[in-house]
């Protein structure tokens, strides 16, 4: 169950963006039955006997699978319902299987959103609030805290204090307000690490159509942020004010927008991480199917 079923199950949720719950399992030991012998073509064979058991558990819904075409209204393209192909023009089950067993154990955060939430039904804003610290925790997982190590940058976080309160005419109170507000941790700000997952984890057909719909930035999230630097920016500043209770809060309608950049940011980099092409995404994209923004 753990290596083989539940994950089928929580990459199926991916891929169709659905909840897909197991319907029943059935284990079946094929047992060699000595007494009787079968002789093909003059070699003697042992008969064997099909032994299916079957399994029950809490998550095993233990009801008939309607393998009908999907609705029209669950389509993500024209074509298809999934995001995920097996065979020639997509992924190997095997592969498949490694990649979400490395994902579960390399990105936490980031697996628990593209598992739990991904089966519940959310309002916006707490999607919101679950999709940015996932996509901040997968940069964080591959990319590390920051640009140097904390060790290393605190020595010299010290040593440029140091520097600053041996020059003539410094102010302490100035040299205080520094080392009192200065970060101590030197890691990578939230709208970095956005940019990051965008230019180096998504495929280059994803990337491109998510830059044409972002650069430059909206009209409609203009006002959100007083001359922003990117769209990235504009998002880490509405994650802030919502975490923090801040104000000028994001509208119901610019929050649903960098709430479908983020989830689009966040199927992208699961695809490509598992080594799936992106063609159905963008695809749907293309179509209108899926709105990036």
């Amino acid at each position: 169950m753990r290596q083989y079923v539940r994950p089928l199950a929580e990459i199926t949720t991916l891929a169709t963006l659905r909840s897909q719950p197991v319907s029943w399992v059935t284990l079946h030991h094929t047992a060699k039955e000595f007494p009787g012998q079968l002789f093909v073509g003059g070699t003697p064979h042992h008969e064997t006997k099909d032994l299916p058991v079957q399994l029950f558990a809490a998550d095993i819904a233990q009801q008939p699978y309607d393998a009908a075409p999907t609705e029209a209204p669950y389509l993500i393209s024209h074509d298809t319902g999934t995001l995920i192909r097996l065979g020639p023009d997509g992924a190997t089950l095997p592969d498949l299987l490694a990649g979400w067993q490395s994902l579960q154990t390399t990105y936490i955060t980031f697996f628990d959103y593209l598992t739990t939430a991904l089966r519940a039904s959310m309002s916006t804003k707490s999607r919101f609030l679950a999709l940015v610290p996932a996509l901040e925790g997968f940069h964080l997982a591959k990319h590390g805290d920051g640009p140097i190590p904390k060790k290393d940058f605190r020595k010299q976080r010290k040593a440029v204090l140091q520097r600053i309160g041996d020059l003539d005419g410094v102010n302490p109170g100035d040299v205080d307000f520094l080392a009192k507000w200065l970060s101590v941790y030197g890691s990578y700000q939230l709208a970095d690490r956005l940019r990051v997952i965008v230019d180096q984890e998504l495929g280059e057909g994803l990337r491109e159509r998510v830059r044409a719909r972002i650069d430059p930035i909206p009209e409609s999230l203009n006002s959100l942020v007083d001359q922003p630097e990117d769209v990235w920016a504009v998002m880490g500043t509405a994650r802030n004010r919502i975490a923090h209770g801040g104000d000028d809060q994001p509208s119901s309608a610019q929050l649903a927008a960098l709430t479908r950049l983020a989830h689009t940011v966040a199927i992208g980099a699961a695809l490509n991480l598992l080594g799936v092409p992106d063609t159905v995404l963008c695809a749907a994209i293309d179509q209108g199917q899926w709105p990036v923004i």
